[in-house]
């Protein structure tokens, strides 16, 4: 295993700022982005589809060039520490299927220049429960043991930053279960644990921070608890849809279902 401890809380841990990116023929996506993820804490990364989530861990991980800003890691330029000291589970990530599990942890430790030993391989994959699935190939596997298999190849080299992309879409309850905890130890051991997801309720139960995205804009950034101290708000999800103005819509095409619903239901018909 790589000597790399994960860092203490006093650092600063993932800051980024003023991110400025652009599409096409200047179509800005996002507009002067700024937030902090912290050591030991889990944030989340929230926003209606097409607020700029996706873009934004991109950005982070200079998947897509930014026109302004910069990405810093414990007070120095991310790049150069992407290879060693950021883990990335990304959404649907197509795996390769003709490989068997170890052979693709294998693969993953070689893209970084890295050896384990197979007793630590094995440990993670027994801790996961895939220590009998380690040696089939992935196309047998299911969509929760590909997202386990996904997470070992992220943290094997215990990374200071943890990225995840909704997590838990498609798992299991104790699949879920099990990643809920993962995440919790990890953070509780100094990592920075940064969560991209539409899961309110997970987010405000697992989650220390929330950051929400709107239209390419950060449109808040707190604490949890603070968000739910102030009074104004019965659930983060009630937060959420006042804070993006989504609060409107959801009644209106909720209303609009039920009446709909109730018009067909009634057991008269127009003909």
């Amino acid at each position: 295993m790589l000597d790399n401890p994960l860092q203490q809380a006093s650092s600063p841990g993932l800051v980024a700022r003023n991110l400025v990116v652009a599409y096409g023929r200047g179509d800005t996506v996002l507009h002067n982005v700024s937030f902090q993820a912290k050591p030991g804490r889990i944030t989340a990364l929230l926003g209606p589809n097409g607020s700029g989530k996706s873009t934004s861990i991109h950005a982070l991980l200079e998947l897509v060039p930014c026109a302004a800003g910069e990405v810093l890691l414990d007070d120095r330029p991310i790049g150069p520490q992407l290879n060693q000291f950021v883990g990335f589970c990304a959404d649907d990530l197509p795996l390769p299927v003709l490989l068997t599990g170890r052979e693709y942890i294998e693969f993953c430790l070689d893209l970084r220049g890295l050896k384990v030993k197979r007793e630590q391989t094995d440990e993670l994959f027994a801790a996961l429960r895939l220590l009998q699935a380690a040696d089939r190939l992935i196309s047998g596997y299911s969509h929760g043991m590909k997202r386990k298999l996904q997470l070992i190849a992220n943290v094997i080299h215990r990374p200071k930053l943890l990225i995840l992309d909704e997590p838990f879409r498609g798992l299991d309850p104790e699949t879920a279960a099990v990643l809920r905890r993962l995440l919790v130890g990890y953070a509780n051991n100094g990592a920075i644990v940064l969560v991209s997801t539409h899961d309110l309720a997970v987010t405000q139960s697992l989650c220390d921070d929330v950051v929400i995205l709107g239209d390419g804009v950060v449109l808040a950034s707190s604490a949890v608890a603070d968000v739910l101290l102030e009074g104004r708000y019965a659930s983060l999800e009630d937060a959420f849809l006042d804070i993006t103005g989504l609060e409107a819509e959801v009644g209106d095409s909720a209303f609009s279902f039920l009446n709909a619903v109730g018009a067909s239901g009634s057991g008269q018909s127009n003909d």
